[in-house]
């Protein structure tokens, strides 16, 4: 259904979740790369293991089990709770930013039978607090950035050498492809690439997650700049 995006921080908007779970079935759930890196934490795997385990199309969506339900949804409702991604955390709220970086959510219809409780005696900011959506949204900005400066230099390197063949910094191997399933692109493997930049320059990878994001987004930076 097409969403109509008329709210904003202040608009006035609360939800009680009542644990359903009637939201984590015939969803696509999206995993950018830090939230695949906390899951992965969460899990004591790493985000290659993730990435084989419980992945989909290309290594951006969560897998979907037979009954439709979310990977993640057990009998006791969502395993990884404390580290769901942000789409599970802003629902039953979307957000959008355009070009101008104008930020705007939208609320979704809900489930038929779902048991949550809508009020408007807060407001978007609390109930966004109140889902600690605030890393993610940092994440998703330095992200953002990131890609749109690989398109573009990307583009103009593919025009330059009329196509090109390495795929990510140090032309890293075994990233771009797990269980069978070819990533859109080894660099969404936070661990495989830290540790082939950190095997380079001689250093240990760091184990905080914000400074592992560092990294990760310099890594990808250093190998741009050198195309």
């Amino acid at each position: 259904m097409s969403l109509a995006f008329e709210l904003d921080r202040e608009s006035p908007f609360s939800f009680i979740c009542k644990a359903c779970s009637k939201c984590c079935y015939q969803k696509a759930i999206k995993v950018a790369p830090y939230e695949a890196l906390r899951l992965s934490r969460n899990l004591g795997i790493t985000t290659t293991e993730f990435f084989d385990t419980y992945t989909e199309g290309g290594g951006t969506f969560l897998k979907i089990k037979p009954d439709m339900s979310c990977i993640f949804l057990s009998n006791q409702g969502c395993s990884v709770h404390p580290d769901r991604p942000l789409v599970c955390r802003l629902y039953p709220l979307a957000q959008t930013i355009d070009a101008e970086g104008k930020e705007r959510f939208g609320k979704m219809p809900p489930h038929p039978d779902c048991r949550g409780v809508y009020n408007k005696d807060s407001t978007v900011e609390d109930y966004l607090k109140s889902q600690e959506v605030a890393p993610y949204l940092r994440m998703e900005k330095r992200y953002t950035a990131l890609y749109r400066k690989m398109e573009t230099k990307l583009a103009h390197f593919k025009n330059e050498t009329n196509g090109f063949e390495q795929v990510g910094p140090d032309n890293v191997g075994n990233a771009t492809e797990v269980s069978g399933q070819a990533l859109h692109s080894p660099l969404l493997d936070i661990d495989v690439t830290i540790e082939s930049y950190c095997k380079k320059h001689g250093t240990k990878p760091p184990v905080n997650l914000e400074e592992m994001v560092t990294l990760h987004i310099k890594s990808i930076e250093d190998w741009l700049n050198k195309l």
